[in-house]
């Protein structure tokens, strides 16, 4: 597990790599999943046939949908602005750094 507190967000935020090579694939959780719920559902399990040859890798994130869309105690604009900073950190900081740990060329 890797985390880090994104610029963007303020808050610390953890990625899980299922894998060490092969092509990198970005698992966002369901509204009120995070980082963990690609194992919770068991989808490590029905990907490990790719993930353990090496033909894919998958990075599954903190989106904070929690904090987001589904904080019925905040006013729209407020979940659209935390929204948009998890955006930020996705644009900004997670997807170069999946790039970067992934070694994948443009």
């Amino acid at each position: 597990m890797f985390s880090w507190i994104p610029r963007a967000v303020g808050v610390e935020l953890r990625v899980v790599r299922h894998g060490q090579r092969g092509a990198p694939i970005l698992y966002a959780p369901s509204s009120g999943g995070d980082e963990t719920e690609f194992e919770a559902y068991g989808f490590d399990r029905v990907a490990s046939p790719w993930i353990e040859r090496g033909a894919v890798q998958v990075f599954s994130i903190d989106a904070r949908g929690p904090a987001t869309w589904w904080d019925d105690a905040a006013p729209p604009t407020t979940r659209v602005e935390r929204y948009a900073r998890v955006e930020r950190y996705l644009a900004d900081e997670v997807l170069p750094w999946i790039r970067d740990v992934a070694r994948v060329s443009d």
